[in-house]
């Protein structure tokens, strides 16, 4: 910090060996250069020197005694004499020459980063949304919400690249033109706008535009006509669970040969797991923390890769069984899949369909579709269906029984 100069304080700052960093110039030369002065004519002096001339500076600090001794003529123990005499006689006692005045203080600088008033208040109006669905209608987990404020705060942006006003400071600013000019834009795929539209259109039904969100034609979607859904099957999971390890090995068993959701898996503590007993077991929350909770029997195989893995990392209690973030996790699995030359990405998405499709197969009736759909946490049926991808095969099974069932009812009695 520096201040500006006085009458007083000129003879010093030209004084011999004087070394100071000042605004703008230059620190004096030993051999009794003067210190060039700004331009504008404004001399400067730091902080303790102001302190010194008013005789309240603290020798007693090691910076400005280092500082001091940067004076040629004035000693440290002449400072602290209330009625020395600067040395030349140029400079009163302290006691006659009054307080300097401060500078005044510089207006402050405008901020650069500030957000315009239209987009705080669509912030809020998204933050104060997702808190009432999370908290008071508890019809949201933590990762769920987290998707659905990110997916909102999205859609001023999605408008203007559809071409029409992004400016949205809540629900009642969504129109359908909005909605039409996103949805024709061709922009976006139909997987990819099929949450963001829910979660829109759940905004404007509880946030004040009841009129749009109730007109089903807006918002319904083109039927898809591509499938990207993948699985691994059996030899497929078996490599990726033999070839992973450390943190890797644990996803692929928890999501692979257990079912469980990423942020179960993240939630998972060492105390939910009961892998001592004759029959091991581990108990999570279906939809991450704030979810269902659920208790499940575990392999003996997993339970030894686990029981493994607390031991070594000193796991217990609290502790975090897989305290690893979505993008790390990620992309281990899909160096995994590059390892194994998968034909497409390995995800954890892909690990869970793999898992309900697997055990499906092994028991391919209605029984096993429920226990499947408690597992993913899913409350329909029909999802489970879309996960484990049978639907079709199913239907065509069923209707193949159906109708055989008709023609032999409808021959008539053998005399």
């Amino acid at each position: 910090m520096v201040r500006p100069a006085t009458d007083q304080g000129r003879a010093i700052l030209r004084a011999p060996r004087t070394r100071m960093k000042l605004e703008g110039a230059a620190a004096s030369e030993s051999d009794g250069t003067e210190v060039p002065l700004p331009e504008s004519g404004d001399e400067y002096w730091p902080a303790w020197f102001d302190r010194w001339l008013n005789g309240k500076l603290d020798v007693s600090s090691t910076s400005e005694r280092a500082e001091l001794e940067l004076l040629p003529s004035v000693s440290i123990p002449t400072l602290t004499d209330p009625t020395h005499k600067f040395i030349g006689g140029g400079l009163p006692p302290p006691s006659d020459r009054g307080e300097l005045t401060a500078p005044a203080p510089l207006p402050p600088t405008p901020s650069r980063n500030r957000m315009p008033s239209v987009q705080r208040r669509f912030r809020e109006s998204v933050n104060h949304h997702v808190d009432v669905l999370r908290d008071e209608r508890d019809q949201l987990g933590a990762l769920t919400a987290a998707h659905r404020r990110r997916d909102l705060l999205r859609w001023p942006t999605m408008v203007r690249r559809a071409g029409l006003d992004g400016r949205i400071a809540g629900a009642r600013d969504i129109t359908v033109d909005q909605v039409l000019a996103v949805k024709r834009s061709g922009i976006w795929r139909t997987t990819s706008l099929k949450p963001i539209f829910s979660g829109v259109r759940t905004y404007c039904a509880l946030e004040g535009n009841a009129e749009l969100a109730a007109v089903d034609s807006v918002w319904r979607l083109p039927r898809r006509t591509d499938d990207r859904r993948v699985w691994l099957n059996e030899q497929q999971l078996n490599e990726c669970y033999a070839r992973a390890r450390g943190r890797v090995k644990v996803r692929v068993a928890l999501q692979g040969f257990l079912g469980l959701r990423e942020d179960s898996a993240r939630d998972l503590r060492a105390r939910d797991l009961q892998l001592e007993s004759p029959s091991p077991r581990m108990s999570f929350g279906v939809k991450g923390s704030d979810g269902e909770r659920l208790t499940i029997s575990v392999d003996a195989e997993v339970a030894g890769l686990l029981r493994t893995w607390l031991e070594s990392r000193g796991l217990r209690g609290e502790d975090c069984v897989y305290p690893v973030g979505h993008s790390t996790a990620d992309a281990d699995l899909r160096e995994l899949g590059r390892e194994l030359e998968l034909p497409f990405p390995l995800s954890g998405h892909v690990l869970r369909r793999s898992w309900a499709r697997i055990a499906y197969q092994a028991n391919p009736c209605l029984d096993q579709v429920r226990r499947i759909k408690r597992v993913l946490g899913h409350q329909d049926v029909a999802t489970t269906w879309h996960y484990i991808g049978e639907e079709y095969l199913d239907m065509e099974a069923g209707l193949s029984l159906f109708h055989a069932r008709m023609r032999a009812a409808a021959r008539p009695p053998e005399a």
